[in-house]
Parts: structure tokens; sequence; C-alpha cells
């Protein structure tokens, strides 16, 4: 089962993390919304489970990415959207993690329309109208009842993308925002057309990013230019203010103190008293704010930020600053290996994160490079230069050292999880192309790294990480490998799916008869088609279907992800035709699979999701 998500992702629309009625703070990541005690620190989730084999039974959850979330105005209902051809809007009891009813789900999209994601949601005062703005090409607005999903309203903005969706507090009237246009819509006035909002002057015009009403029905709009947009009931812009510099992405107007809250690109939040515009307190955060939230009792800000992290403020408590999650910020997660109680990861945000699966917490933050080359040459996931990026990490369990593989080529290597700032080597593996598989002996004394130009590097760890071997590979180069445990052999699956054997202690291809290699014991099992791991296959399925494969410590278990973006377990050996469990969380295909040192938990990250996951094994139900 789903014990811990490492991690906080904005989705297509702001403002996605909120304080539930209990006081906690839910909000999304991936594929499972998240509901986490701020106090002992633990979650709960709406998903992040799956369907078995065995019973044949899938579980109604999310399928792909969440989007966007939304909280009911008494906090106890929590509706989110994800993406897909026919996406769909769950609305859950936060309480439970369970849907409101069995048939909780909205589903959007017929024949020959295909809304692609959800874009933004809001329900409506008196908790009886859901409202939903889709990201198709005609962008439709809906509003839905909530007992029992009926369609009563749909109409396309025909304004361009939609960031925010909001409803005013008495009556059935719907603001929405995006791309330079705020639209009032009046759902269940059939006399009534959509009204676009006056904009000042050409020179006002902007993107608008968030919206919210106060209980005396006046609408405030974010804009990108970092003003704050007053709107009356006729769509009239009466006020213009500068709130910060940059782009505004989050407002939440508290009425029972008349307070506008803000937070953007500028990095800070800022209490204003409305309608006075009066700057009551600020609070800084040193990174985009996306989402804010006020709880009175006990008084506390939730603040969630476009690099992953959410900080509550305790602003009872002289405003401490309680950072509730971090994470990964920017493009691909790939890099994943685990030493005791200890995970790290690395990925393409110029971060490596140590992680203590014991408190559940971030351990320590390491810069990858301080400063960024210039080219760039391995994709645009990232906005970051390749010797900012990590795309493999290996972790020697013997003397602790970390190699992170550098997208630039080059090596380097950390002392250990708790000295990860300490660079003691730095090796230029290779000028032009990428280090495309790692892992230590089980001794700790060689390390190898393959390489896309066809060759494996071997490094003596006890002479300075010095160049002892090199071994070319036949045909293409290695997407993975595993040493034996007594470090006389290598195994490595190429990218055409042949898997070849190499003998470190000559430096070549073993060819001919291998059957001697089936009596090696294999300190990892990364290689996808080996005789225990063949059944992770589906029939029919290339060696693309299957992105990450593991054996556990004590051999009794096969874990696998696939493009489906499921974890997948099974009983070893995993022979073809095997049944599995398997679980679903993650959004994006699963880049790495490890098992903790004791076998109890599997952690896996999967790329854009840019997260980590701790799964809790139960060996009796799989």
């Amino acid at each position: 089962m789903l014990e811990h998500v490492y991690g906080y992702k904005v989705g297509s629309s702001s403002m996605n993390c909120y304080y539930t009625s209990e006081g906690k703070a839910v909000y999304h990541c991936a594929a499972v919304g998240i509901v986490l005690d701020t106090k002992k620190n633990t979650q709960v989730f709406f998903g992040g489970v799956g369907l078995s084999q065995n019973s044949g039974r899938l579980v109604t959850q999310h399928n792909s990415k969440i989007t966007c979330l939304a909280i009911s105005s008494d906090r106890r209902l929590v509706a989110t959207g994800q993406t897909g051809r026919y996406p769909s809007v769950f609305i859950w009891d936060p309480s439970t993690c369970l849907l409101k009813k069995a048939t909780s789900v909205i589903r959007l999209g017929e024949k020959n329309y295909f809304p692609g994601e959800i874009a933004a949601i809001s329900f409506s005062h008196d908790l009886m109208h859901v409202a939903i703005a889709d990201n198709s090409e005609e962008h439709k607005v809906y509003v839905f009842t909530v007992d029992d999903h009926r369609e009563l309203f749909s109409s396309p903005s025909k304004t361009g993308s939609i960031k925010g969706i909001a409803w005013v507090a008495s009556k059935q009237t719907l603001c929405t925002v995006g791309k330079k246009a705020v639209k009032l819509w009046y759902p269940f006035d059939k006399h009534k057309s959509p009204l676009i909002c006056t904009i000042p002057s050409l020179s006002m015009t902007t993107d608008f990013l968030c919206v919210t009403f106060d209980n005396a029905e006046k609408c405030y709009t974010g804009g990108a230019n970092g003003y704050i947009y007053v709107w009356d009931s006729e769509g009239n812009a009466k006020e213009q203010i500068q709130a910060q510099q940059g782009a505004i992405y989050a407002l939440r107007h508290v009425d029972d103190k008349s307070w506008l809250i803000v937070g953007g690109a500028g990095g800070k939040v800022a209490v204003y008293r409305v309608p006075e515009f009066k700057v009551e307190s600020e609070y800084k955060f040193g990174g985009v704010v996306v989402a804010v939230d006020y709880l009175e009792k006990p008084e506390r800000l939730l603040v969630g930020l476009l690099n992953g992290k959410i900080i509550e403020v305790q602003i009872d408590q002289d405003n401490y600053y309680n950072i509730l999650m971090e994470s990964h910020g920017d493009g691909h997660v790939t890099a994943l290996d685990v030493i005791e109680d200890n995970v790290v990861t690395a990925g393409e945000d110029n971060k490596v994160i140590v992680w203590n699966t014991i408190d559940r917490r971030c351990f320590v933050t390491s810069t990858i490079n301080e400063n960024g080359e210039k080219k760039r040459v391995t994709g645009n996931q990232s906005r970051f230069p390749d010797n900012q990026r990590c795309r493999l990490l290996a972790i020697n369990k013997v003397t602790g050292h970390v190699a992170l593989a550098i997208n630039n080529g080059t090596l380097q290597i950390r002392q250990s999880c708790y000295m990860i700032d300490t660079k003691i080597h730095s090796i230029n593996v290779l000028t032009h192309g990428l280090i495309t598989a790692l892992k230590y002996t089980t001794a700790g004394d060689k390390l190898a790294a393959a390489a896309n130009d066809m060759h494996i590097r071997l490094y003596d760890c006890t002479d300075n990480y010095k160049n002892v071997s090199t071994i070319t590979v036949p045909e293409s180069y290695l997407i993975e490998l595993d040493w034996s445990v007594d470090g006389g052999c290598i195994r490595g699956m190429c990218t055409n799916s042949l898997v070849h054997f190499f003998d470190p202690i000559e430096g070549r291809v073993v060819r001919g008869d291998i059957d001697w290699t089936r009596k090696l014991e294999w300190a990892t099992s990364n290689v996808k088609l080996t005789w225990e791991t063949v059944g992770v296959f589906p029939k029919g399925c290339d060696g693309e279907h299957i992105k990450a494969v593991n054996v556990s410590a004590k051999k009794g278990l096969v874990a696998a992800g696939d493009v489906r973006n499921m974890v997948n377990l099974y009983r070893n050996p995993c022979r073809p035709g095997g049944k599995c469990k398997s679980l679903r969380a993650h959004a994006a295909t699963i880049e790495r699979i490890v098992f903790s040192s004791n076998d109890e938990r599997i952690f896996t990250v999967a790329g854009s999701d840019r997260c980590l996951m701790q799964w809790k094994l139960n060996c009796a139900h799989i």
C-alpha cells in the first residue's frame, strides 16, 4: 500500500492546496489526492490502490495526472480533475479519502469531443453545484449537481484557456479567468448571456491567473502583470492595485477579517485589508507562490510554492515557518537509490535530495552544480543546462559514496548521504554523450559506468576512482547493468533488448557458452530480461513496455514499473503468465524501483511526477 508521497506538483491551475475541516492539508501530486496530518506528518490518500489480477476488481480512482483541486466552503468535500481523452472529476471526502458516493465521478467528453484535461473546478457556496472548465480547443464551462452529477449547463468560453473559476457567494453567478479575459457566467438564467469584463485600457491588458469573491460579491482577479483587478457585478474594473513584481497566482479572501491574501512570482504572501488595500502583514518565501489558504483556529497560513515546497506559517507561534513538504521542482526525476533508512533522489532541477524514511522528511538538499553551462543538448524538459541535471545515481553500500551521473557526461562522487555537499571526485567520462547505466560492486571496490558511446568504463574506488578498464559493448549501448555478488561478472541489457555478459577482470565480452552464468548470484536485478523476471512482460509487448525492474534483497519478490504508470508486484521467479498485484499512484512512466534493505518497502520515481513514492509491502496479499 502507498505509505508516503514526497512531493507536491502544481497542475494546470494554481490554488490547489487547502486546509480541511480537521485542520489537515489537502493537495495533489501525480495521480493521488493527499491529506497530510501536519502534526504527525502522516498521509492518507485518495488513490494509491489498483487492480489485482486475482480479484479482477478496479478501485475507482484517478488513472492519470491530476491537474486541479477545489475544496467546498465547509471544507468537507474535495474535487479533483485529471487529464485524459475523456477526463474525469472525482468528488471525495478528505476525512475518509473515499468518494462522496460510489458514483461521485463526473466524466466529460462525448463522441467527436475530447476535453483533454480539467483546467479548473469550483464548488458553489451552498454545496449544491460544481463548476468545471476543460482545456479543449473550445474551453468549455460546465455546471453539474454535486449529489447526482446531472449536467445543468455547458458552453464554450470563446476566450482562450481558463486558469481559474469561482462562484459568487449569494447569486448563482460564475467568474472564469484566463488568457486576457475575465468572464461572468449566468448558468441558471437562460435569458442572460455571459459577460466579458471590460479591461480599463490596452496597457492594462494581461493574462489572468486566479479569481476569488468576497461576501459583498466583489470580484478580485490576479494578473500576470502583478496587478489585482477589482470588478463589480456589471463587469466593470473598479480598481487596479499593483500588489507584486511578477504574476499573481494565488488569491484567498477571508470574509470574517476582510482580508485578501495574495501570493505570486514575487516570492511573498501579502495580507491586505480590503477595501482599503492596506498591507497588514507580509511573509517571504524565496520561491513562486502558487497557493494560499488561511485557518483561523489555530491561526495558520498554508502556502504552496512552484518549487515543490508546502510551508505552514504558524502565526500564533511568532510566525514560525514549518516546512511540511519538499520536492523536486523542474524537469524529470529519474535517479534513485537507497542505503539503510535514507533514500537519495536527483533530477533535472539541479538538486540532490536525501530523504529520511523513518521521519518521512527531507533530510538535506544539495546542489548539483552552482554554475550552469550555456550548452544544453538532452531535451527541454527543464530550464537547467546539462551540467545541472542528473539522470542516474548509485550508492556504495560499503563506503557510503554517492555517484551522480550528470547529463554532460561527468561523474560526481559525493562523500555520503550525511555529507552530500562534499564532492570528493569529478570524472569526465565522455565529452559528447550520456551515462546510461551506473552500478557499484557489492564489495564497493569497483564502479561500472556504461555510456551511449557503446562502452563500459570501470573505476577503482580504492584508488581515487582510477579508470582501470574499458569494455566495448557489441551492437548497441547498455541501458541497465548488474554486477554478480563476487564482482566477477557484469550483465547488461542494450537498447535492442539483447542481454550481454562481460568479464570485468579481462575487460571483454563473454561469447559462446554462457551456461555458467546461471549459477551466479547477482547483487542486483535491474536488467529486465532475465530468467527470473521475464514474466513481467505481458504477452505481445516489447521491451519498452517495462521501464524498471528490481528483485528484493531476500529474492522473494519482483517489482516492475510499466508504461501504464503501474507498480506491479510478483512472486519470484516471475515466469511468463505470472500473476501480479498492480498499484496505481504515479501519473508518468516509472523510471526506477528499489527495495529497502529489509524488503519491507519499495521506493519509486516516475519522471515528470517529480516525486518519490514510498510503498509498504504486505507479502500475504501478493
